[in-house]
């Protein structure tokens, strides 16, 4: 069974999938387009945590088992596939964390966009032809 804490908000209407058995905390935020299931159908220990005052953009995978930690923020597109670690912001694919200072960082989709649009092309300047 799925428990939320309260001040969850669902923002936007739109696709999402909540594996059963998934804790939310509390003033928690998850955009449209979201998956959170298994890294494997096989999976016995499936457990997927969220903490407190976490931020989830659009797009984002969210492999379990997992644990993501208080005052995180998920930029849109994510895949994560590891723990998060509180205060932190995580992005790419595989999901690495970006900042570990997230207590100033506005958390708008347009922002967590612009990371992984600049994360993205960071990437392909890096990448020999």
């Amino acid at each position: 069974q799925n428990s939320v804490g309260p001040g969850f908000h669902i923002q936007h209407r739109g696709f999402r999938h909540i594996l059963p058995g998934t804790k939310i905390g509390k003033n928690c935020e998850i955009l449209p387009n979201v998956l959170m299931g298994k890294k494997n159908p096989h999976l016995v220990d499936y457990h997927i945590e969220i903490g407190d005052n976490c931020y989830i953009a659009t797009g984002v995978t969210i492999l379990a088992p997992i644990t993501i930690g208080n005052n995180v923020t998920i930029a849109a597109g994510a895949v994560v596939t590891k723990d998060v670690p509180d205060n932190c912001i995580v992005g790419g694919i595989p999901a690495r964390i970006l900042s570990e200072d997230n207590s100033s960082f506005f958390k708008l989709e347009e922002t967590m966009l612009f990371f992984d649009i600049q994360f993205a092309l960071n990437y392909i300047k890096k990448r020999k032809y």
